[in-house]
């Protein structure tokens, strides 16, 4: 619908169905999401020629606005492939869901590849921009790691190779495994990365994954602990000197043994001419105890049981010596291993002029001895249960009747132990014991910390942890609210890309969106913007009125809907200064409409002859206007 006056159109109107997703696809042009992912995958073979990164953009935003099914882009209540003001603005042409599956399965594994490194770089301000303002207002910073399950139907054969049988959820379940890692930001949490895993991985194997592409995401780490490398090495020096020590002394004794085998040899050598002479001269006759004979006799088997004492003698060396070099081996290659380590980690020093103090929150998949030493040898402070439920119970043998335990949480007990021991772990750790009630009957646990910076109190170490719950939250959200689980698609590269879509970009673009919309929408709509499901389940798919004339664009959701009246201003040039200076430079970029609506506009534009404040922003900061692009400045409210 087209608004007029004296022939000369003044407002263009249209309606969709999903009114968050209009400003959500402002936001994303700015980004330039549908730009870049044309730019990373390569055009459909097929005669409309449709470039790939539309088709993907579809694909991700069915979890965006709440499909439970692909088959809902076109076949839904409201299709989202039927609404124009949709398309308009996020800038992407959509078609039939079955053209985007079809798709999906034509994706390479280099193009997945592609695409989600392209949208973890589109991210990346984001991210380091969370991560600077927690900086600067946090003494360190928390990150949680936990490994989740995607079960598929148990029965069915169409799935990826690497849909496979493992535990998910304290169940056997064939599907996959997606590692997540979270961010406690400021004001709520940051998705910071996932991993795609076949079904029966397990938690402690991603742990160097996840530690690595985070520092790489957040763009800092931790001062590496040199010194404890340092002690690690000079432990297995002398291990490796001791070693060599006992080699020597079983090739003395080997060495001693063949002497003394050559010297019985020729005794024996010496005797038997000797021994069969005396034979001969007896012939039958009685050999008495004492006779020649009889000595010679005792004298050979004397001989003979010393010549065996001392074959066994060297045959046990041998093998103690063969065992000793297999371990002075594995020692020698252990050594090599950490002088390799410290030379990484003392390079990671010398390069990272302001090393910055994190904590990891991690769950019992985690907490094995080599990931422990592993953390802190990286310089995290670490928090996590202990894998081995044998810890546990060694602790609890050497609990007095009489402990007296700390109240930590509404249900939880915790007790400091004397111990500080974790199986191979080269290090001193705080164990702390966790009891809770379960009807009549307590269950334990324990809680494994290790930090140089901080000495919590006990009753504060398990609040600490607890902090944990926001990447299960996290989780939670991107199988509910995103339709991590709910979406059921069978290509390998659909399943890695809803996993990245899900986990990581939607629930980061819609808080960042949310930031920007704050100054631009009404004040009852702020909370609204502080709660991603809401804004997904409900104002995504709620009717609006979307008006554009020449000086810019503004939502107006229906007047039936949850939020009548409410209007967002979608006006005027939208800048993002990022507040570290390592981002890349912020670029304006305007709305862009479907072909009616910008014949219209430019209509309106060729005929206007003063500059729009557009124009003398421009002009002020040095850039030039976008091509083919309507400018846009302040709208006001439409008159009745």
């Amino acid at each position: 619908m087209t608004l007029t006056n004296e022939n000369r159109p003044l407002m263009t109107c249209q309606v969709t169905q999903h009114g968050m997703l209009i400003p959500w696809g402002r936001f994303a042009r700015y980004l330039r999401l549908s730009q870049r992912l044309r730019a990373v995958v390569p055009p459909r073979h097929h005669q409309d020629a449709l470039s790939g990164g539309d088709l993907i953009l579809e694909f991700g935003l069915a979890s965006l606005s709440g499909c439970d099914y692909l088959a809902d882009l076109s076949l839904g209540a409201h299709p989202l492939t039927k609404d124009q003001a949709v398309q308009d603005a996020w800038d992407v042409e959509f078609r039939h869901y079955t053209t985007v599956s079809r798709y999906l399965y034509e994706l390479s594994e280099a193009d997945v590849k592609r695409v989600q490194a392209e949208l973890e770089a589109i991210m990346q301000p984001y991210i380091r921009s969370a991560t600077h303002e927690a900086l600067c207002h946090q003494e360190c910073l928390t990150l949680c790691g936990d490994l989740t399950g995607r079960p598929v139907s148990a029965y069915s054969a169409t799935y990826p190779p690497d849909a496979v049988f493992g535990y998910m959820a304290n169940q056997l379940c064939k599907g996959h495994q997606a590692a997540l890692v979270t961010l406690q930001g400021l004001r709520h949490r940051v998705h910071v990365v996932t991993f795609h895993h076949s079904g029966d991985t397990v938690s402690g194997t991603c742990l160097r994954e996840m530690v690595e592409a985070t520092e790489t995401r957040l763009g800092c780490h931790p001062c590496r602990r040199t010194e404890l490398v340092h002690l690690r090495i000079e432990m297995i020096e002398a291990q490796i000197a001791q070693k060599q020590r006992w080699i020597a002394a079983q090739q003395a004794i080997i060495r001693n043994q063949i002497e003394r085998q050559v010297r019985l040899g020729d005794q024996l050598q010496t005797i038997r001419p000797r021994l069969s002479e005396l034979e001969a001269r007896y012939g039958g006759q009685r050999v008495r105890p004492h006779s020649q004979l009889a000595q010679a006799r005792r004298r050979k088997a004397g001989l003979e049981r010393q010549l065996r004492s001392a074959l066994e003698q060297e045959s046990r060396a041998r093998l103690v010596l063969e065992q000793h070099r297999q371990r002075l081996e594995a020692l020698i290659t252990a050594r090599d291993e950490l002088l390799n380590w410290l030379a990484q980690l003392e390079v990671d020093n010398a390069t990272c002029s302001n090393p910055v103090r994190i904590r990891w929150l991690l769950d019992g998949g985690f907490g094995d001895a080599a990931n422990v030493a592993y953390l802190i040898e990286m310089g995290y402070d670490v928090y996590t249960i202990a894998h081995n439920g044998k810890t546990t119970q060694a602790l609890l043998k050497e609990v007095p009747e009489n402990a007296s335990w700390t109240q930590v949480g509404a249900r939880t007990q915790a007790l400091d132990t004397d111990r500080h021991k974790l199986g191979d772990c080269p290090y001193p750790v705080r164990l702390t014991l966790l009891r809770w009630s379960v009807g009549e009957e307590f269950r334990h646990s324990t809680l494994i910390s290790f930090s140089d910076a901080e000495e919590l109190p006990t009753a504060d170490l398990f609040p600490t942890y607890h902090q944990r719950q926001a990447v299960e939250a996290g989780i939670k959200q991107g199988k509910g609210t995103f339709g991590f689980t709910k979406l059921h698609v069978r290509s390998p590269a659909g399943i890695r890309l809803l996993g990245q879509f899900a986990l990581v970009f939607w629930p980061n673009f819609v808080r960042w969106a949310a930031d920007w919309l704050a100054a631009q929408a009404q004040g009852r709509f702020a909370q609204v913007l502080q709660q991603v499901r809401t804004q997904v389940r409900i104002a995504a798919n709620t009717p609006a009125v979307v008006l554009t004339n020449a000086s810019g664009q503004m939502l107006e959701f229906a007047a039936d809907s949850p939020y009548a009246g409410v209007q967002i201003r979608l006006d005027g040039p939208f800048a993002y200064q990022c507040p570290m200076p390592l981002f890349q430079t912020w670029e304006q970029l305007w709305p862009a409409s479907s072909e009616s609506v910008k014949e219209q506009l430019s209509t309106i534009l060729t005929a206007e002859t003063s500059p729009s404040p557009a124009e003398v922003l421009f002009t002020q900061t040095g850039a030039n206007l976008p091509e083919k692009v309507p400018e846009f400045g302040l709208i006001g409210r439409l008159p009745p």
